[in-house]
Order: structure tokens, then sequence, then C-alpha cells
């Protein structure tokens, strides 16, 4: 028992054993191991085997340039893409401007559309204020007319009434030099 594991540990660390198991050959390069006693023996390996080692010494440099290779053919790939991006951020962002320049060219013919507009529309409020003006000027100059016209109307009538007071008075100064006369007549009849 103890012999069996040891040369399952001794097997474990071997490294041709293990360079064995990485190429794929186990069944050929596997170590045999014999049991003399307490004593561990390993099978020297054939020259074969020596001389596919000194083969398989290069092929770690092989597997990093592949890797290297294949680092590089996803950096290109990488690269590839981010420049398509680019180039399709760019034509989107070249196909928006010419949009918003389509735009501006259709608005600006409503945008003249809309100013004019809003021109006739100041015009004719000015037009309006000024009628409105115009009409309270009349309106004024009317009251004015009336007050005038009323003032006269009063004018004239106090003139009357002035005038029939002075017609009274010298109505009642007639009536009074008439009675007085009389008034003399009878006194002189008498006498």
């Amino acid at each position: 028992m103890l012999v069996a594991a040891a040369a399952m540990f001794y097997g474990g660390f071997n490294p041709r054993l293990r360079r064995a198991k990485r190429r794929g050959r186990r069944g050929e390069a596997a170590a045999e191991v014999s049991n003399c006693g307490s004593v561990i023996v390993e099978r020297e390996p054939p020259p074969d085997e020596l001389h596919s080692d000194t083969e398989n010494q290069g092929k770690p440099q092989n597997d990093d340039a592949a890797a290297d290779s294949v680092a590089r053919e996803q950096q290109q790939q990488q690269q590839q893409q981010q420049q398509q991006q680019q180039q399709q951020q760019q034509n989107e962002s070249k196909e928006a401007e010419a949009q918003q320049q389509q735009q501006q060219q259709q608005q600006q013919p409503q945008q003249q559309q809309h100013l004019q507009q809003l021109q006739q529309l100041q015009q004719q409020l000015q037009q309006l204020h000024l009628q409105q003006q115009q009409q309270q000027q009349l309106q004024q100059q009317e009251q004015q007319q009336q007050q005038q016209q009323q003032l006269q109307q009063q004018e004239q009538q106090q003139q009357q009434q002035q005038q029939l007071q002075q017609q009274e008075q010298q109505l009642q100064q007639q009536q009074q030099q008439q009675l007085l006369l009389l008034l003399y007549v009878v006194s002189g009849r008498r006498k």
C-alpha cells in the first residue's frame, strides 16, 4: 500500500508524465514504475520520447505567438468595430445636420409668413387704435358742442328773462304814471 501511494505521489510530480499528459499520449509515455522491495525504480524513457520532449520545448513559444496573434486579431476587430461605430456616428450626425438644415429651410418661408401676418395684425391694431382715438375725439367735440349749445340756450333764456323783466318794469312805471295823472285830474276837478 505504501509503495503504491508513493508511486502515485511521485508520478503526480514527475515532469515527464505531466508533459506526456499535456501531449495526450498517456498510454505511450506513461512512466512504468516497478516495485523492487521498498525501492521505486523508474524506467528510462525511449529515445523517441526524449526527442519528442526536445521538440515540444518550443511549443510554449508557439502557443504564446498564437495567443499574441489572436489578441492582435481581436484588437484589430475591436479597432474596426470602433472605426465603424465612429463612421456610423459621423454619418448619423451629418444626416441629422442635413435634416436640420432642410427643416430650417422649410421653416424659413413659414417664419416669414408668420412675421408678415404679425406685422399686418400690428398695423390693423394701430388702425383700430387710431379709429378709437378719432371716435373719442369726435365724441368729445360733440359733447363740447352740446355744452356750448346748452350754454348759449341758457344765455338766451337769461336774456329773454331780463328783457321780460325790463318790459314788466316799464309797464309798471307806465301804469303808475297813468294813475298819477288820473289822480291829478280828479283832484283838479274837485277843486
